[in-house]
């Protein structure tokens, strides 16, 4: 069985550059945490009002001085 390791960014920002910068006519931008309810029904109304292509992925992200939250990002590109 393959496994992977889920990146970790300091920042939202540096997440969102990192995983989507290279993609051209970005938009739609999303971000919830893994687990929350609640952040996760805004995500996937969010993503439903995406056109074109869509990415979406697992990061860990920065919360206080020594923990990491995954978080599901994700956005819409190209036109």
């Amino acid at each position: 069985m393959k496994t992977f390791e889920i990146p970790q960014y300091e920042s939202q920002e540096e997440a969102f550059e990192a995983e989507f910068g290279g993609l051209e006519y970005v938009d739609n931008q999303r971000i919830a945490v893994v687990g929350d309810d609640g952040e996760m029904a805004r995500y996937v109304e969010q993503m439903r009002k995406g056109c074109c292509g869509s990415r979406d992925t697992v990061v860990s992200i920065r919360y206080g001085e020594t923990y990491y939250l995954p978080h599901l990002i994700g956005c819409n590109y190209g036109h």
